[in-house]
């Protein structure tokens, strides 16, 4: 399996949270996989050294069926920012009626602000000769959390359900024109031939984001490498805004991918070198990830919890369009997006149903939701109380260590969350009360990080205006620190921000 494959067998280990005591952790990211061989991180700034032309591509396009792939499976190896953090595998056979079997798994571990952090993650696709999906099943398993999906095609729809927890939701999605699953990415092109020049669009059902989306692929060139045996395809894939590069051999393999300017690696290896890496106790103790996502600044912000105004400069958020509203004005200029953040509430405010829907992240209607939000609101009369009284409960409830989750029914469950399953469970709170909330990401600034990081915290309308909230930090109304660059709680509307991940710049311009 391969990240240009897409699938939803691994999810990327990318953004950081900060908690109160912490800096940060996983955000959602479309990516997955990695290369075993750190030294191939100098891609990222000399990538020309590294390929040049092979002297003759073939003379017609290159193309293997499903049922003679000259390979019924490859191992990847996993690597991030030089440290390796796990294995991919891809398995291929044929069942009756011109259907085929892709099952795929992966498996990471690495540590976390002191946490042995484990993702296992495996996927069953069915899927016809022309590689449009047939059935999945799919199931993640984030530090103990699990989420599973299973989907079927019946008269030209795609019927899925989703299960979280005991939660169950159903979608149901007929775009029109075929649909494939997100794990025949990487086998597509092999499919229906690589040769330079070739473009390939096509639709494809994505569980990580559990929507459709659209794939662009284009064979660039026909190059050879140090990095690999043999000739191969470069190709580039482009799904939600990201970009990954996937070099093909003939016989269809991917031999080596590069995504988040070369951060991200995979290539072929060996099973047992790609399983070896789960025995070494030392695995990840330069903890890599936290050091990738931190956000450094000209200056030290001291006191942040206290700031009540900040202005500051953002480079290298190009292609994301950063809200401007009642709590920070942005505005883009020749050094970046100018942001002005203030922690006073002002403005009225537009009623919309969508703040009060109960979601798979955010069940608000979920009994045992209601039930403990009426109980911890029970006496309050004011939106304000009720607010204040659930930051309380949940600094106090929930232990803050850098743990994913799914839903705020996983927070409940297992009492421990970062940043996002706290903002979940304060947000299908809030909404149980009644009081119109949202949850948003950004950055927001880390003592101990000594820059920003990677965050999540919700915003609620209190008496008419929309109110900064993050649970997190224990803050009914939130410090002007926090810089708000996308809303959504679902992976599809975090996508975006998964590119910006060791890109964005910042300077301090004003802090008050």
């Amino acid at each position: 399996m391969s990240v240009a494959s897409a699938n939803p067998a691994l999810t990327a280990v990318a953004p950081m949270h900060p908690g109160p005591q912490s800096h940060g952790r996983r955000g959602a990211s479309p990516w997955r996989a990695v290369l075993a061989l750190p030294a191939v991180l100098a891609l990222s700034a000399c990538a020309g050294t590294y390929f040049k032309d092979a002297s003759e591509a073939p003379a017609a396009p290159v193309r293997h069926a499903l049922d003679a792939l000259p390979f019924d499976g490859y191992w990847t190896g996993v690597v991030f920012n030089g440290a390796k953090i796990g294995f991919t595998r891809l398995q291929i056979r044929a069942l009756d009626d011109d259907e085929f079997e892709l099952r795929s798994e992966a498996a990471l571990r690495f540590r976390f602000l002191t946490v042995d952090k484990r993702v296992t993650l495996k996927a069953v696709d069915r899927v016809g000769g022309d590689l449009t999906v047939r059935g999945f099943a799919y199931d993640y398993d984030l530090d103990g959390n699990r989420l599973g999906l299973e989907g079927s095609a019946r008269d030209g729809a795609l019927e899925v359900t989703v299960r979280s927890r005991d939660t169950e939701d159903r979608q149901r999605h007929a775009p029109g024109v075929p649909v494939h699953p997100a794990g025949v990415i990487a086998l597509y092109p092999v499919v229906h031939g690589l040769a330079v020049g070739r473009r390939y669009e096509y639709l494809i059902y994505d569980g990580e984001t559990q929507q459709l989306a659209n794939v662009a692929q284009e064979v660039l060139a026909f190059e050879t490498s140090e990095l690999f045996d043999g000739p191969a395809f470069r190709v580039r894939t482009r799904l939600h805004g990201q970009e990954v590069t996937t070099w093909i051999g003939l016989d269809g393999r991917p031999v080596l991918e590069r995504s988040m300017n070369g951060v991200f690696l995979s290539g072929i290896e060996s099973e047992s070198m790609a399983r070896r890496h789960l025995t070494l106790a030392a695995l990840n103790k330069d903890e890599a990830l936290l050091e990738f996502s931190v956000v450094r600044v000209d200056r030290p912000i001291v006191a942040p919890r206290a700031v009540s105004a900040m202005t500051v400069e953002l480079a290298g958020v190009d292609g994301l369009q950063v809200p401007s509203d009642a709590l920070q004005a942005c505005a883009r200029g020749d050094n970046g997006v100018r942001c002005t953040v203030t922690r006073q509430v002002t403005g009225g405010v537009e009623p919309s149903p969508r703040w009060l829907e109960s979601t798979l992240p955010a069940p608000s209607r979920d009994p045992r939701v209601r039930r403990l939000a009426l109980e911890i609101a029970d006496g309050l009369a004011s939106d304000t109380a009720r607010v204040e009284a659930l930051v309380a409960w949940i600094g106090t409830n929930v232990e803050q260590t850098a743990v994913d989750v799914f839903s705020a029914l996983d927070v409940l469950v297992t009492r421990k969350a970062e940043c996002q399953g706290n903002t979940y469970l304060y947000t299908a709170l809030a909404r149980a009360l009644g009081i119109p909330t949202r949850v948003v990401n950004g950055l927001a600034y880390s003592e101990l990080a000594g820059g920003f990081v990677w965050h999540t915290w919700a915003e609620s309308v209190v008496d008419g205006r929309w109110r900064r909230v993050d649970p997190t930090f224990g803050q009914a109304i939130a410090d002007a620190t926090h810089v708000k660059l996308l809303e959504g709680e679902t992976l599809a509307e975090l996508a975006p921000m998964a590119g910006l991940i060791g890109r964005v710049q910042a300077r301090l311009v004003a802090v008050q």
